[in-house]
């Protein structure tokens, strides 16, 4: 993972120098590997109209050494060579800004290793059909600059190179190159670990507002909670009370309902208690009168007709 991140870095430096223009101060605009990039750019033309005549698009990828890593003179050379295709009628250059939004959307970035058929998919989806890429060798007394043209639809291939010779005036070129793009890849360095701990400092005051504003909430949440529960006993209290006054009510109606009944009963029993005592004495008087008409119907010898029943 590590490596990976290496790797994006790099790509993000070779993407950042890539797309700047190369006015250096140390470096005159008009030099050997410029001309010869010049007159090469003519030949890489022809190649171009070969492979696609018409509506060509060309992408150029940062060239390399022979064991795939980025370089500043490969960069350099790519980037000259760059600026003068793009002033070639009939083809039209793809910006190379946009490679680090295709590579992450392809997932590139963590790989740390791009194959062949990549690259191609990396032109492909940045819209180009025609891709360039390149490998710098040194063979002692010259720069061997070797470039595969391909027609990315059909992976048709056209190969050219040419040399540089190293003479005292090219040494002190490609040391003036690597010192500017050192310089620069340092100043990016330094410009990317600022905006990292920038980064750093802004979510920490980020964590540090979410932290806060969490206790915040929290504390007017358990505010609400206690108001809440307030509302609830007093709305509790209010209904047991409601509950218990009409269970009063209904129990003092009930004992008067009850004293009433009550009362009903005494009269009543009082009633059938004089009913008893009133048939009591009925019961003596209905004796006293059957004694009456048996003696009668003994005097008159005959039969008494009916018992009185009270």
């Amino acid at each position: 993972m590590r490596e990976g991140k290496s790797f994006a870095i790099v790509v993000l430096a070779v993407l950042f120098l890539s797309c700047q223009s190369l006015p250096y101060q140390e470096i005159t605009k008009e030099n050997e590997i410029t001309k010869q990039i010049r007159i090469f750019s003519n030949e890489v033309a022809q190649k171009i109209y070969k492979l696609k005549p018409v509506d060509s698009k060309i992408l150029i990828m940062d060239f390399t050494d022979l064991k795939e890593r980025f370089t500043y003179l490969g960069t350099y050379i790519s980037d000259k060579l760059a600026e003068e295709i793009a002033e070639i009628e009939g083809i039209k250059l793809i910006n190379r800004a946009n490679l680090e939004l295709v590579m992450d959307e392809l997932s590139f970035q963590q790989s740390g290793f791009v194959s062949e058929k990549d690259v191609l998919r990396i032109g492909s989806f940045a819209g180009a059909n025609i891709l360039i890429t390149g490998t710098i060798t040194d063979l002692g007394n010259e720069l061997d600059v070797s470039m595969d043209i391909t027609e990315i639809e059909k992976s048709e291939m056209e190969p050219a190179s040419f040399r540089i010779e190293k003479t005292s005036k090219i040494m002190a070129l490609i040391s003036a190159i690597i010192d500017v793009e050192e310089k620069k890849a340092q100043e990016l360095k330094e410009e990317i670990e600022r905006l990292q701990n920038e980064i750093e400092q802004r979510k920490h005051a980020l964590q540090n507002l979410l932290v806060n504003g969490a206790a915040e909430i929290e504390d007017r949440l358990k505010a609400e909670e206690e108001q809440k529960r307030r509302e609830l006993d007093n709305l509790y209290a209010s209904k047991r009370n409601q509950i218990e006054q009409r269970f009063q009510r209904e129990e003092e109606l009930k004992k008067r309902e009850l004293a009433s009944i009550e009362r009903q009963i005494r009269e009543k029993s009082e009633i059938l208690k004089a009913l008893k005592v009133k048939q009591k004495e009925l019961r003596t008087y209905e004796d006293m009168i059957n004694n009456i008409e048996a003696q009668i119907a003994r005097r008159n010898n005959i039969e008494p007709t009916h018992k009185l029943k009270i």
